[in-house]
């Protein structure tokens, strides 16, 4: 995380020097700022679907171009039947996955109205709080009340990426904004980000710890490879 809050000091101050453009670079109407909520769908074979949903701010710094950032947030049950200790099998676990994003816009010609191209390099944090929880015995000779319990612990690791979107915004009333579009998104997956961490932030046994890397980068390499995306927000 402590990246991410890097790259978005960087955005802000992008942001607050924009302001002195503002006379040179009009919007819309004179608009220059956005506020939208985000939702995200995705699917592939088998019918596994994704549904993301969360927020972004966009602010025009030119005649046809604006940048901004956004959050997307997916709650997902990940079943993993190979995932085990000594004495547990964890058959499943919640992923939470939060989607941090800087946001190029480039109008065909207007910003923030009609066709435009959206690049954005994202960063992924994804976090299971109940990675030990619900254990099934390994086999017969194992008690459940007696092996160790790992309630307070937690899995965590992050991904990289970048998407590349085509949409389209209508503003109606000269104050709400609708835009939808396809976004095409590559995620880089580093293995060396996957952690199994207790709350009291000392690290814990890795255990099964490829699995869980295989299944939390099946997830959000499929959940972002491509989907259909609809904004609605304002135009001030």
């Amino acid at each position: 995380m402590k990246d991410f809050r890097i790259i978005v000091l960087l955005v802000l101050a992008a942001l607050l020097s924009s302001f002195n453009l503002s006379a040179q670079s009009p919007g819309y109407m004179g608009k220059h700022f956005l506020i939208k909520g985000n939702s995200s769908y995705s699917v592939r074979w088998k019918l596994e679907y994704w549904i993301k949903y969360g927020g972004a701010v966009e602010y025009v710094i030119s005649k046809n171009t604006s940048i901004g950032f956004g959050y997307l947030f997916n709650k997902k049950t990940v079943m993993t039947p190979d995932r085990h200790d000594d004495f547990l099998k964890y058959p499943s676990m919640t992923l939470r996955t939060h989607t941090f994003s800087i946001d190029i816009y480039k109008y065909n010609f207007l910003a923030p109205l009609g066709d435009f191209i959206r690049i954005s390099p994202f960063f992924m944090y994804n976090y299971s709080p109940d990675y030990y929880i619900n254990g099934v015995a390994m086999n017969d000779n194992v008690d459940i009340y007696s092996v160790p319990k790992y309630t307070d612990t937690y899995m965590s690791n992050t991904n990289w990426g970048l998407t590349f979107f085509w949409g389209r915004r209508r503003i109606i009333k000269d104050i709400f904004s609708v835009s939808y579009g396809l976004k095409f998104g590559l995620t880089y997956i580093n293995p060396l980000t996957v952690k199994v961490l207790h709350l009291n932030n000392d690290e814990g046994s890795v255990t099964s710890m490829d699995n869980t890397f295989n299944y939390t980068a099946h997830d959000n390499f499929f959940s972002t490879f491509l989907s259909f995306d609809v904004n609605i927000g304002f135009v001030l």
